[in-house]
């Protein structure tokens, strides 16, 4: 089952059949699963007691793993075509001290009309987690990154977020792809890791995203360029509501 943020998971449908019938099944401290204090990669444990009329006592555990899934399109064009891109964050499985320190970002133009080729993703964290960001990789596709808190908006002479008539658009990091045209890579998908952080880190207001694309359009005709920026969806625990 799936569940967005603000959903409250509902209690489980547990069926116990015996020969004595008259059985009674209760979970153990459903009153007390705060998902307000759960953490993605948490494991939630619920104990359940059937008894009948003669008093025989079965048990049963089900466990609910919390996992933190973030789907969003980025299409709000503030200098060209807009073109729908989809990117999913997710967090990477937690190190030997159970700690989510991983991030794994995928951008993939998913668009009906256009396409083009990726050439950066620029994103905003909450304040402070810029500092504890440590390697980009996971792909041979990143070229280079930039970390500083609320400075970066240029990472080559095409790979820039300046524009719209305006330089408001800076973000805290920025990871360049593949190479300039398209004639050597043409990129419309990439996946990289973020060390570092965890989707907590990363900030869920307005336009936290930014992507440049070059070599937009349709068909042959690609002559056009891009910069996109949206905002994320993601689920963490300050959104999660008490079952």
């Amino acid at each position: 089952m799936t569940y967005h943020c603000g959903d409250v998971i509902p209690v489980s449908t547990v069926v116990s059949i015996d020969n004595c019938g008259g059985v009674t099944t209760t979970p153990s401290h459903v009153d007390t699963h705060k998902l307000l204090e759960t953490v993605p990669g948490e494991v939630i444990t619920r104990n359940w007691t059937s008894s009948d009329c003669s008093q025989n006592i079965g048990e049963a555990q089900e466990t609910i793993l919390m996992l933190d899934k973030c789907d969003f399109i980025v299409n709000e064009p503030f200098s060209g075509v807009g073109v729908n891109v989809a990117i999913r964050v997710t967090n990477n499985d937690a190190n030997e001290d159970d700690i989510l320190d991983s991030v794994k970002i995928k951008v993939k133009i998913d668009d009906e009309t256009y396409t083009g080729d990726i050439r950066g993703v620029f994103f905003d964290l909450v304040s402070g987690s810029a500092a504890k960001i440590g390697d980009i990789d996971g792909s041979d596709h990143v070229t280079s990154s930039h970390v500083e808190e609320d400075q970066v908006d240029r990472l080559a002479n095409d790979v820039t977020m300046k524009g719209g008539g305006k330089n408001a658009h800076v973000f805290d990091v920025g990871v360049e792809i593949g190479t300039r045209g398209k004639s050597k890579d043409d990129i419309q998908s990439v996946e990289f890791v973020v060390h570092g952080i965890s989707t907590d880190d990363i900030d869920d207001d307005f336009g936290s995203f930014g992507i440049r694309l070059t070599s937009v359009g349709a068909g042959r005709d690609r002559e056009q360029s891009s910069k996109l920026s949206g905002s994320t969806s993601c689920c963490r625990a300050s959104n999660l509501q008490q079952v």
